[in-house]
């Protein structure tokens, strides 16, 4: 499977802005629920083992902005 192949967070040509890396993010939560970073986390791996650093640049912006999207308020992580 090449780079070109695999799966992006946003159909190629659109640009990874701030803005749209949350999108990403929001519509990998609603795909995946609470497994949204990890499989952020493996569309990052696959790309950079494709070689394709800039991919993995991009999904790792995702699992970040997953990761603060599902971080829970002191208060309840606590409960």
């Amino acid at each position: 499977m090449s780079a070109e192949n695999f799966a992006y967070p946003l159909p190629k040509g659109i640009p990874m802005t701030h803005e749209n890396v949350w999108r990403a993010a929001s519509y990998m939560i609603d795909l995946y629920g609470e497994d949204a970073a990890i499989h952020a986390g493996m569309h990052a791996d696959k790309l950079l083992d494709l070689g394709d650093i800039d991919g993995f640049q991009v999904w790792l912006e995702v699992k970040r902005a997953i990761d603060r999207l599902q971080q829970r308020p002191s208060n309840e992580a606590a409960n």
